[in-house]
C-alpha cells in the first residue's frame, strides 16, 4: 500500500492490523478531543473522561475493512455508575 500524507481511517486500520502501531497513535490524535467531549457531554466526571479516553486505545481487533469511528463507539468501555458526576 503506497502512504499519503494523510491517510484514512481505513488506511490507518489496515496499517494496524498488519502490526505498524504507530498508525494507532495517529488515530487516538485524530479522536481523543471528541472522545473527551463525548464522555463529558455524558456527565462523565473530567478526569474520569480522561481514564476512558486512555483505555479506548485498547479495544479489540477488528476487521481492517470496519470504520475506526465506529469501532471506537463499539469497543468503548461502558461507564459504571461511579463515573457520573
Amino acid at each position: 500500500m503506497q502512504r499519503t500524507p494523510n491517510p484514512t481511517d481505513e488506511e490507518l486500520m489496515v496499517q494496524l492490523a498488519g502490526g505498524k502501531l504507530d498508525a494507532a497513535a495517529l488515530l487516538f490524535q485524530r479522536y481523543k478531543v471528541n472522545l473527551f467531549n463525548f464522555f463529558l457531554r455524558q456527565g462523565i466526571a473530567r478526569e474520569a473522561s480522561e481514564d476512558l479516553v486512555q483505555n479506548l486505545c485498547r479495544w479489540k481487533a477488528s476487521p481492517a475493512t470496519s470504520k475506526y469511528a465506529a469501532t471506537m463507539a463499539h469497543c468503548a468501555p461502558k461507564p459504571s455508575a461511579d463515573l457520573w458526576i
